[in-house]
């Protein structure tokens, strides 16, 4: 499990007052892996053993005022996917 706390600078995420296009929002993106392939995919080989099921769920703890004025405080995006270790785990 890991829950990194990240600076984001993208567009649309200036203040509502502000000139500038980008913007900084402080972003929580806490993520759970499952470690699939030493479970259940170790016979296919060394490749697939290291498999694994990652859950991401990436919420906006900066949110900025839409356009009708109001913010939108719990709106998060979840990823699920695949990850490969890469060397030891």
């Amino acid at each position: 499990m890991e829950i990194p706390l990240l600076i984001a600078h993208s567009p649309g995420a200036a203040a509502s007052g502000s000139d500038g296009d980008y913007g900084r929002d402080l972003v929580v993106v806490p993520t759970a892996y499952f470690r699939l392939g030493p479970r259940v995919l170790s016979e296919l080989g060394s490749v697939w053993s290291k498999l694994n099921v990652f859950v991401q769920l990436e919420q906006n703890l900066t949110p900025n005022k839409d356009a009708s004025g109001n913010r939108d405080y719990f709106n998060p995006i979840a990823t699920i996917g695949l990850s490969l270790f890469v060397g030891a785990p």
